[in-house]
């Protein structure tokens, strides 16, 4: 049994800007013998007494210097830059050109990892959240098979002994156990949940209802983790519109089918006022086209005796290449006429 534990300047120029340095003022020097007697002594032989002609008065003191003129200030600052015009917006929904990539799980081989974020829609539809483990008891109600049918369900699935079955969204095994029964001991049943805890009611189940031909497979939210060629029929029952990256899964159901396998969805019917549930929680058989169609899938029954969901059953096109050809594949055959509704 295999088992997995655990499952987005302005620069201013004021460094060399500020007022030049003002220059010193120029002092002239004093003139030359400023305060010196210009005449010699007296003459010998003058009488003493008679004192000698003076010397020229002191020299005019020099004309002050004129005051240097101050310096011229520096240039002011530069003026602030013209802010850039904003870049135009691009096209809605458009990402810049240095956004991350957002994972679109187109590309073949695609397997979202952990930090991948999931599509909010696809193909238009809006994704439902998946249904916590904190509600298994709803999907064993002692009324469900009153509800919904089913019995009639299982019979139209016309599994044989020894066929290898996948239950996608298995949870605490409602369907699982029917499956195992259904193929017996010869055959095998893989039992597919993203929720560890689903998987281990699951177990408990199957256990209490004495089979040992049921795997459980912890899968991840866009890679279910299913041997390839090897299934013969996958059923997801009010899981699909649930999967929160059905492109990848698309393709990992396709590799997992057996040459003729077929990929059997149940889905609550949209716009029918006797279905009592959320509408985000329901599909129109075009809604399922639209999204399996071009992805290498072509229907090849529905049936509509159920009371409140869709059956479709969907082979391989072989035509395409693993779901990601456009080329228009084989005219599925037409749906019964006793569609109850769209």
């Amino acid at each position: 049994m295999r088992r997995r534990l655990g499952t987005w300047s302005l620069v201013l120029g004021l460094s060399a800007c500020g007022p030049g340095s003002d220059e010193p003022a120029s002092v002239a020097p004093p003139p030359e013998g400023a305060g010196r007697s210009g005449a010699p002594p007296g003459t010998p032989g003058t009488p003493p007494g008679m004192p000698g002609t003076p010397g020229t008065p002191p020299g005019t003191p020099g004309t002050p210097g004129t005051p240097g003129s101050p310096g011229t200030p520096g240039t002011p600052p530069g003026t602030p830059g013209t802010p850039g015009t904003p870049g135009t917006p691009g096209s809605p929904g458009t990402p810049g050109d240095d956004a991350p990539a957002e994972p679109s799980g187109s590309a073949p081989g695609f397997v979202p990892g952990p930090d991948d974020v999931p599509p909010t829609h696809f193909e238009g539809r809006e994704i439902a959240s998946t249904m916590s483990h904190l509600g298994a008891s709803w999907l064993v109600r002692s009324n469900r098979d009153a509800e919904e049918d089913t019995t009639l369900l299982h019979r139209t699935l016309a599994l044989k002994p020894g066929q290898t079955a996948c239950d996608v969204g298995a949870g605490n095994g409602y369907h699982t156990v029917r499956m195992a029964r259904a193929v017996g001991p010869t055959g095998r049943v893989l039992a597919v949940d993203v929720q560890p805890r689903m998987l281990e009611l699951l177990r408990e189940r199957v256990q209490a209802a004495g089979l040992d031909n049921v795997e459980t497979i912890e899968g991840r939210p866009g890679d279910p983790r299913l041997p390839a060629g090897a299934c013969d029929l996958i059923l997801l029952v009010d899981v699909y519109h649930e999967l929160a990256w059905p492109e990848p899964m698309l393709a990992a159901f396709r590799r997992a089918l057996a040459p003729h396998g077929r990929l059997a969805l149940v889905e609550f019917r949209a716009r029918d006022p006797s279905v009592p549930i959320k509408p985000l929680h329901t599909m129109t058989k075009a809604q399922v086209e639209r999204e399996l169609r071009p992805r290498g899938f072509v229907r090849v029954e529905a049936f509509d005796g159920l009371p409140w969901q869709h059956l479709l059953f969907y082979g391989r096109d072989d035509g395409r290449d693993d779901g990601h050809d456009d080329a228009p594949g084989p005219t599925p055959p037409a749906p019964p006429s006793r569609d109850r509704a769209p």
